[in-house]
């Protein structure tokens, strides 16, 4: 009977672990450093959202009177509104109008049980939300930008409705298994495990992979897309995200490979900035 409990004990306890770690990985988020549009010389309103399930975003509204171009920027996962400055920044000075929002569980907005591509699309909504309900209606046109799961999001959400502008996805997946299976071997999950950890993420999430890939659904945008990926990204290998452009219809998106680059904002837009500056100025 020892032994038994003994071998009980030895099988159980890392798949306790196991699934310990995954609901922790799923409420992660990146603390705030206290980083703000500020230290870029740059005026902005810190501002409270409101969101699904009663919680509230903060957001950093960066406003441009004189433009009709509202940009609404979303992080990635584990990241917050204050690593896309070197994005908003250049933006800004370039005349446009910029939304910052951090995520459910991501820098100072409020915690909530799990953080999924699908709450990064809920997010995303609600901030547009907010940009369309502000009392002066110059900002007509809604641009999502995001990075990594935000631009998944931004692509995501752009399939669901008709009255956005355009969308700038920067690296983005094609599907939440691309990300999500590097993510668990790096934390040494054996490979055979994978499949059930894949389906207990979705399980307790409430969401299945398949209904939220944006390969599944990019073929319903109606607006212009622009996509941004590094040839040299790691995280998400820029031959995993032909196959999704490959399902936009004919002339929605334009995919630059951007050289040298990896998965991070700064490398994606250092020799970029231009092009972005031309697809929106065609919007």
């Amino acid at each position: 009977m020892t032994t038994f409990i003994l071998i009980v004990i030895i099988v159980t306890l890392p798949l306790i672990g196991l699934v310990i770690g995954v609901h922790r990985g799923l409420r992660q988020g990146r603390p705030w450093s206290r980083i703000s549009p500020a230290d870029y010389g740059l005026v902005y309103q810190q501002v409270s959202i409101p969101t699904r399930r009663n919680r509230q975003l903060v957001g950093w509204w960066l406003p441009a009177p004189t433009t009709s171009q509202t940009l609404v920027v979303l992080h990635g996962w584990g990241s917050n509104a204050e690593r896309m400055l070197p994005l908003a920044v250049p933006l800004r000075r370039s005349g446009y109008q910029l939304l910052l929002v951090d995520a459910r569980n991501h820098g100072q907005s409020d915690t909530d049980t799990f953080a999924t591509l699908a709450t990064f699309t809920e997010d995303l909504a609600s901030a547009i939300a907010w940009v369309q309900g502000r009392p002066r209606r110059q900002d007509n046109h809604i641009i999502p930008v995001g990075h990594s799961f935000g631009a998944s999001a931004a692509l995501l959400l752009a399939a669901r409705r008709r009255d956005l502008a355009g969308v700038i996805a920067l690296a983005p997946f094609a599907h939440p298994a691309q990300v999500i299976r590097p993510y668990l071997r790096q934390r040494h999950v054996p490979t055979f495990l994978l499949p059930l950890v894949l389906g207990y993420i979705q399980r307790v999430t409430g969401h299945r992979f398949e209904d939220v890939a944006p390969i599944n659904h990019v073929a319903d945008i109606a607006c212009p897309v622009l996509l941004l990926h590094g040839e040299a990204d790691e995280v998400v290998p820029l031959a995993e995200i032909v196959p999704l452009v490959e399902r936009f219809p004919p002339g929605r998106a334009h995919l630059r490979a951007v050289p040298h680059a990896g998965h991070q904002v700064g490398s994606l837009l250092e020799s970029e900035l231009p092009a972005v500056l031309n697809f929106l100025n065609r919007l």
